[in-house]
C-alpha cells in the first residue's frame, strides 16, 4: 500500500508539473512560435515544486478531501502572492507578469477539478482523518482572549506606524480605515479557522511560532495580490505590509512567553504535586493510619545505627532523634544518611528497605518536595521513621534580627518576604521566580514543611529549632494522598461537611499557611482546643490571618456559596472532617439535620468549652427545626448586635 501511494504521488507531481509547462508555455509558443525560457521561469517553477511540496499537495493518501483541496489553494495564493510581491517592491508591471497570474489562476482551476473527480471516481478508499489546516469552530475561553489579543496587537502596529508617519493622523486615518477594518475583519477569521491559537498541545516555542508565521505569511501574500489587482498604489507600503510584520513580530514575542510560562507553570506544578509512587503502595487504604515501629534490642552479632549515628550526627539533633527512636533497636543495615537536594540518591534504594531515612540537607533546596517526600516513604518500610530539616519563615525572620541593627534587618526582611514570599504565588511572578531560582531556596513556613510530611503518608512524632534550621522526625503510617490537591493560593476552597453529611467547598480567603488543612488532626493531639473551640496555640495562622480573622474579611467569600444555595446567612459553622469528628456521635447526626451557616450560633452564647458549644448548636438547631426562618431571623439580630455593638469574636 505504501508503494503503491508513493507511485501514485509520483505520477500526480509530474502530471502537475506537465500541466503547469503547457499553461505556461503553448500560450508564449503560439504567440511566438518559439518557446522563450527566461529566469523568471526557472524561478517560478522552482517556487511552485517547493511549496507544493511544503504544502503536501503530491501527499496521496486517500485524505478528506477538503485537505487536498485546501493544499492546492495555498500552494497557488502562495506562488501567486510571492509574484505580486515582486511586483509591487520593484515595480516589475508589464504584461508578462499579468499572463502569469491568470496562469497561475487556470492551473489551480484545473488542479481542482481534476481532484474533485478523482475523489468521487475513488471516494470509498478516502479516509475521514483530522485536517490538517482548519480546525472546528467552537473556541475555548483562552482561545478567544488570544484572539482579542492578536487583533489588539494588530491595531496597535497600525496606530505606530502610522505615527511615524510624517503627514498628521487626519490625513492618513480616513485613507487608511478601510485597510484596518479589513485586515481586522481577516484576522478574526484567520483566528477562526486555523489551528493559530489551539495552544492545548503545544509545548516548545517552535510549535507556538509555526502557526503565527505560516499565518501572517499567507496574510503579507494576500495582500500583496490585493494589491496588485485591484492597483492600490497609493497605499503606503510601509503601513501596509509594516502592520502585519510588526503584529507578527508582538504576536511572536507574546507566544514565546505563552511557551515559558506553560512549561515553568507545569513544572511548578509538578513541584507541588506527588507524581511517582510505587505501584506496591496503591493497594494500601488511607482509611486508617498504621502503628509506628517500636525498635528494642537486636540480637548481639547484628550491628545498630546507634554508634554510626553519633559519629555523622551533631550532638543536639542526635540528642532529639535519640529522645523519640531507640537507635540501639536500628539495624545498621536498614539506616541511611543522606547530604542530598536530588531524588537519584535515594533512588538506589530499595522500596520498603529502610527503618530510619536522614537527609541533612535542607528540603528548601528540593525542587519538588511533595515527590521527595513521597520518595521517602516509598522506599521506608511501614511504621519507619525519617529525620530532616527546612529553614522557615521564622528562622528567617530571627536570621535578619541576629545579622543587623533591629530597623535595617526589619528592612531587608520585609524585600525578603515581598520578593521570596509574595511574588512566588501571583500567577506572572511566580515564573520569573521559578527561573531564576530554579525552584531552590524557597522560603517556606513550619506548616507547609510539615504539612506536606503528612501529606505525603507521614506522622508528625517531633519537631524542634536547632541552629537556625527546624529539625523534624515523621514516621510513615500511610500512603501518600494522590487524589486531593492542597490549597496554596490566597482564594481557596475548603471541604466542609453540610446538611445531610454532603461534603461542601466552602470559599474563604486564605488565613493559614498553605497545607494548614493536613496538619488539624496534630495540632488538636499537641494543644488540644482553647476557650471558645478553636485549636490552642495554633502556629498554621499567618499574621495577615490574624488580621484578616478579626475584621472578618476572610469570611466575604463565603456568600458565593450562600448563592449557591450551599450554606444559610444564620447556622452552624460548615465544619472539617476532623473537627466534626470530635462531636459526640448521637449530636452529629442530629447535626447534619440544617444547614451551615455564616453567623454561627456562638456569638449569642459565646461558650467556651465543647459541651457548651454543642448545647448552643442543639439548642439553636431545635429552635429553627421548631420556627424555621423565624429563628434565624432572631439569631441574625443578636449576633450582629453583638459583633458590631459588644465587639464579640470568636477565639
Amino acid at each position: 500500500m505504501l508503494m503503491k501511494n508513493r507511485g501514485l504521488s509520483a505520477i500526480t507531481f509530474f502530471l502537475d508539473l506537465l500541466l503547469l509547462a503547457c499553461v505556461v508555455f503553448i500560450p508564449q509558443y503560439l504567440k511566438s512560435n518559439g518557446i522563450r525560457l527566461t529566469l523568471y521561469h526557472t524561478v517560478f517553477f522552482l517556487s511552485w515544486i517547493l511549496f507544493s511540496l511544503m504544502f503536501g499537495k503530491f501527499r496521496f493518501i486517500y485524505q478528506r478531501l477538503k485537505n487536498e483541496l485546501t493544499a492546492i489553494v495555498i500552494t497557488g495564493i502562495t506562488v501567486w502572492g510571492l509574484v505580486s510581491l515582486y511586483v509591487i517592491s520593484f515595480e516589475k508591471f508589464n504584461k508578462d507578469y499579468n499572463s502569469l497570474f491568470k496562469q497561475i489562476l487556470l492551473v489551480v482551476l484545473i488542479e481542482l477539478l481534476a481532484r474533485c473527480m478523482f475523489y468521487f471516481i475513488k471516494r470509498i478508499k478516502y479516509q475521514k482523518v483530522k485536517s490538517t489546516y482548519f480546525s472546528h469552530l467552537r473556541l475555548k475561553d483562552q482561545q478567544w482572549v488570544l484572539m482579542f489579543i492578536n487583533l489588539l496587537f494588530v491595531f496597535v502596529s497600525f496606530m505606530f506606524l502610522v505615527w511615524l508617519k510624517p503627514a498628521s493622523l487626519r490625513i492618513y486615518i480616513p485613507n487608511f480605515y478601510p485597510f484596518l477594518l479589513g485586515l481586522l475583519v481577516w484576522e478574526f477569521f484567520l483566528n477562526l479557522f486555523t489551528r493559530k491559537h489551539c495552544i492545548k498541545s503545544k509545548i516548545s516555542v517552535r510549535e507556538f511560532l509555526n502557526p503565527i508565521i505560516r499565518a501572517n505569511t499567507l496574510t503579507i501574500l494576500l495582500l500583496a495580490i490585493i494589491v496588485y489587482l485591484f492597483r492600490l498604489f497609493e497605499y503606503s507600503r510601509l503601513i501596509v505590509f509594516g502592520t502585519v510584520l510588526l503584529s507578527a513580530t508582538l504576536e511572536g514575542l507574546f507566544a514565546a512567553y505563552i511557551s515559558l510560562h506553560s512549561k515553568v507553570a507545569r513544572d511548578i506544578d509538578e513541584s507541588e504535586k506527588i507524581i511517582g509512587i510505587s505501584s506496591g503502595d496503591e493497594k494500601l487504604s488511607r482509611k486508617t493510619d498504621h502503628a509506628l515501629k517500636v525498635f528494642t534490642g537486636l540480637p548481639v552479632a547484628e550491628l545498630s545505627a546507634d554508634d554510626l549515628l553519633r559519629e555523622q550526627l551533631k550532638q543536639n539533633i542526635y540528642d532529639l532523634l535519640a529522645m523519640h527512636v531507640n537507635l540501639k533497636g536500628v539495624p545498621r543495615n536498614t539506616c541511611s544518611v543522606f547530604d542530598t537536594q536530588t531524588l537519584f540518591n535515594i533512588e538506589t534504594r530499595e522500596d520498603d528497605s529502610r527503618d530510619l531515612l536522614i537527609n541533612l540537607h535542607k528540603v528548601n533546596d528540593i525542587k519538588r518536595i511533595n515527590d521527595y517526600f513521597a520518595l521517602l516513604n516509598q522506599k521506608t518500610a511501614m511504621g519507619a521513621y525519617v529525620l530532616g530539616c527546612g529553614q522557615t519563615i521564622k528562622g528567617i525572620y530571627d536570621q535578619y534580627l541576629k545579622r543587623y541593627p533591629r530597623p535595617l534587618g526589619y528592612v531587608f526582611y520585609f524585600f525578603h518576604f515581598i520578593f521570596r514570599r509574595v511574588l512566588p504565588k501571583l500567577p506572572v511572578t511566580r515564573e520569573i521566580n521559578y527561573l531564576l531560582t530554579r525552584g531552590e531556596n524557597r522560603t517556606l513556613s513550619k506548616t507547609e514543611i510539615l504539612g506536606r510530611l503528612v501529606y505525603s503518608g507521614f506522622k508528625i512524632v517531633a519537631s524542634e529549632e536547632i541552629d537556625g534550621l527546624t529539625w523534624f522526625i515523621a514516621g510513615k503510617v500511610n500512603v501518600p494522598y494522590k487524589e486531593e490537591d492542597p490549597t496554596y493560593g490566597p482564594f481557596i476552597s475548603l471541604k466542609r461537611v453540610g446538611k445531610d453529611g454532603k461534603i461542601i467547598k466552602v470559599f474563604k480567603f486564605r488565613t493559614m499557611h498553605p497545607y494548614a488543612e493536613y496538619l488539624q488532626d496534630y495540632i488538636y493531639q499537641q494543644n488540644h482546643l482553647a476557650k471558645g473551640g478553636k485549636l490552642k496555640n495554633d502556629f498554621r495562622i499567618a499574621g495577615w490571618g490574624r488580621f484578616l480573622r478579626k475584621t472578618w474579611i476572610d469570611e466575604l467569600p463565603q456568600f458565593i456559596n450562600f448563592l449557591r444555595g450551599d450554606i444559610k446567612l444564620v447556622g452552624v459553622r460548615a465544619l472539617s472532617r476532623h473537627y466534626f469528628s470530635l462531636y459526640p456521635k448521637d449530636f452529629r447526626e442530629y447535626r447534619k439535620k440544617v444547614k451551615p451557616g455564616i453567623l454561627p450560633p456562638f456569638y449569642v452564647d459565646m461558650p467556651e468549652t465543647m459541651e457548651e458549644i454543642v448545647a448552643s448548636e442543639k439548642k439553636y438547631i431545635e429552635s429553627y427545626l421548631k420556627y424555621g426562618i423565624l429563628t434565624d431571623i432572631k439569631y441574625g439580630a443578636i449576633i450582629m448586635y453583638n459583633i458590631i455593638f459588644r465587639g464579640k469574636r470568636s477565639a
